[in-house]
């Protein structure tokens, strides 16, 4: 059998073969003779044969006594001489079957053993047949695809409520009596747009991983929408942007300080009636990601310090960059005047575990 199946794949017999898919330690191997006879099972492939109900020995029975499709395929196989394969549900068990078609006669027959062979078998060695029971795994990848779509409709209707919040602090914003609490409301709503934009994005992607590039983007254009004036012109781009995909809670922490870093930048460097621009840059370290903002602003107090701010602002800055991001972030005033914040935070978690 394997000196057919080499002198075949030598001689560029084999047709198709590389459409199959690759063998693995849990698939069974059949070899089924030119005659139509199941002549060796390996164990693997007997045991799936018994989940099909086949509890006696099939060598040496017929495909056409097998009821499980195997006939049809490896026909396929002979009469098209080129590999066939094919995944199908066989008495409530899905399995992929690939046939591999052998030709030549054996070279131990007699004289009449050949002329018989050459009658029944024409040029068919026999048939090499794969065998694996994937009903486990679809039953799996079923139950992944369910769930998925649950989270998906749940961060739809997070994303959905957080519209509705956001629409009910824009209306109480045009009703506050003080700028003050229209300071206050306007940075709530504005958190509130980027915990939006995040559910967003996983009630349409495929997997806990997110895009912290567009994530970013989406929030300085938010950002960009809500502070637009015709007495105040702040110009907000990206001067360079790595692509970066990134555990979801690692890109709703670091749009969290995004957010804040901007709103900051928007509120203390610039005053009601000056413009100017920041400048966003995103890179990928390798190992860590590195987020610089720089504005045009007038820069920072000079008895400023992060860690005695009573800002809610770089409270949460703080915090999440701490806790969240396990990362440190540096605030300068630049020589032209300006601020420049510069955060850092690993890819993985301490321990090299993604977070």
């Amino acid at each position: 059998m394997s000196e057919h199946f080499f002198k075949a794949l030598s001689r560029g017999e084999l047709a198709g073969c590389e459409q199959l898919p690759p063998f693995t330690d849990r698939s069974g191997i059949i070899f089924i003779d030119g005659l139509g006879r199941y002549r060796y099972l390996s164990g693997i492939a007997a045991n799936i044969y018994r989940r099909l109900g086949y509890l006696d020995d099939l060598r040496m029975r017929t495909l056409d006594e097998v009821a499980s499709g195997d006939q049809e395929l490896v026909q396929r196989g002979w009469e098209n001489r080129c590999c066939v394969f094919e995944e199908a549900t066989v008495r409530n068990r899905i399995l992929q079957r690939s046939v591999i078609p052998l030709f030549g006669q054996p070279d131990h027959l007699t004289f009449w053993e050949r002329r018989r062979w050459r009658g029944r078998a024409r040029d068919r060695y026999g048939a090499l047949l794969l065998v694996n029971d994937v009903t486990e795994l679809r039953e799996t990848e079923a139950e992944i695809k369910i769930k998925t779509a649950m989270i998906k409709e749940v961060h739809h209707r997070l994303k959905n409520n957080l519209q509705l919040l956001i629409s009910i602090m824009r209306m109480q914003i045009r009703r506050a009596q003080t700028e003050e609490a229209r300071d206050l409301l306007s940075e709530a709503m504005n958190r509130l747009k980027s915990m939006a934009v995040i559910h967003d994005s996983l009630s349409h992607g495929e997997s806990e991983i997110l895009n912290l590039s567009d994530a970013l983007a989406q929030i300085a254009a938010q950002i960009q929408m809500s502070i637009a004036a015709p007495h105040r012109q702040i110009h907000i781009h990206f001067t360079h942007v790595d692509d970066i995909q990134l555990p979801t809670n690692k890109v709703t922490a670091c749009a969290l300080v995004f957010n804040e870093l901007l709103l900051n930048s928007v509120k203390h460097g610039f005053g009601e009636h000056a413009s100017g621009e920041i400048r966003i840059q995103l890179y990928d370290r390798g190992d860590a990601i590195e987020l610089i903002m720089e504005d045009s602003g007038r820069g920072l107090p000079d008895d400023f310090s992060p860690e005695k701010s009573a800002s809610v602002g770089l409270d949460i800055i703080r915090t999440l960059v701490q806790d969240d991001l396990k990362g440190i972030i540096e605030f300068t005033t630049l020589s032209q005047g300006g601020v420049r914040a510069r955060l850092r935070f690993p890819k993985e978690a301490p321990g090299g575990s993604m977070q």
